[in-house]
This record gives structure tokens, C-alpha cells and sequence, in this order.
């Protein structure tokens, strides 16, 4: 029996190093940064998709109102009329499409309106249409 002089020092572990390494620092830093960036493409895009949804809207509100007006405050004869409302192009075409019987004396006319928006460069427009029946002119 080996005395206790002669006894071999006790086998050490390996000790594992504290905290992480600057190779483990510099992905996990690459990781949000690519997530990061992902998510916010991901935000902008929903908010400039609500925003065009938004716009598309308020136009077709501006169209359905002029078609309300026509027969009312516009008169129901062939002709043109334009304006702006809210940075909203709006013209209302009316149009006689056929002329009625000769003894009734009424016509279908045909109504556009187109409303507009955005800058010149970049207009974006829609058109809602109708027919209306009228006295001919």
C-alpha cells in the first residue's frame, strides 16, 4: 500500500470556460440582425398595404357620392363635370346611351365617374359607372 506521501494528486477536470466565446457572440448578433431586418420588411409592407387599402376606399366613397349627386345637384344631361375633394380627383361623365320611345320621351344615359389619387407620376384612378334613366334632352 503506497503511503500517503506517495499518493498521486487527485485527476482534475476539465474546468468549462464562463460566458461565450466572441465567435458564439458575433452569430447569435448576425441572428437578430437577419430576423430584425425580416420583421421589419415584413411591418412596412403591412403598412403600406393598409394604407393603399385605406386610399382605395376613400375613393370609391368619393365615386359612390358624385353617382349620388347626379340627378340631384348635377342635372341628368349629357355633359362633363370635375372637381377635388380631399386630394381626390373626381369627373363625372354622363353620356346618352339610347334614346327612349318617341311618346314616352325618356333615355338611358350612361354615368362615369372616375376618381384619382396620388402624385401625377404615380395616379392611381378607378371608374364606377351607372345608367340612369332621365327625360332626353
Amino acid at each position: 500500500m503506497p503511503r500517503p506521501s506517495e499518493r498521486s494528486p487527485p485527476a482534475r477536470r476539465p474546468v468549462p470556460p464562463a460566458g461565450f466565446t466572441l465567435l458564439e457572440i458575433l452569430v447569435a448578433l448576425v441572428c437578430f440582425a437577419l430576423v430584425f431586418g425580416i420583421l421589419a420588411q415584413i411591418m412596412r409592407t403591412g403598412l403600406r398595404q393598409s394604407a393603399s387599402a385605406e386610399a382605395t376606399i376613400m375613393a370609391s366613397l368619393v365615386a359612390r357620392s358624385q353617382l349620388a349627386r347626379v340627378g340631384t345637384e348635377l342635372p341628368l344631361e349629357p355633359g362633363e363635370a370635375e372637381g377635388e375633394v380631399d386630394g381626390m380627383r373626381w369627373r363625372t361623365t354622363i353620356q346618352l346611351t339610347e334614346g327612349g320611345a318617341e311618346d314616352i320621351e325618356i333615355g338611358a344615359y350612361r354615368v362615369d365617374v372616375t376618381v384619382a389619387w396620388g402624385p401625377p407620376e404615380e395616379d392611381r384612378a378607378m371608374t364606377l359607372t351607372t345608367l340612369r334613366l332621365g327625360p332626353l334632352p
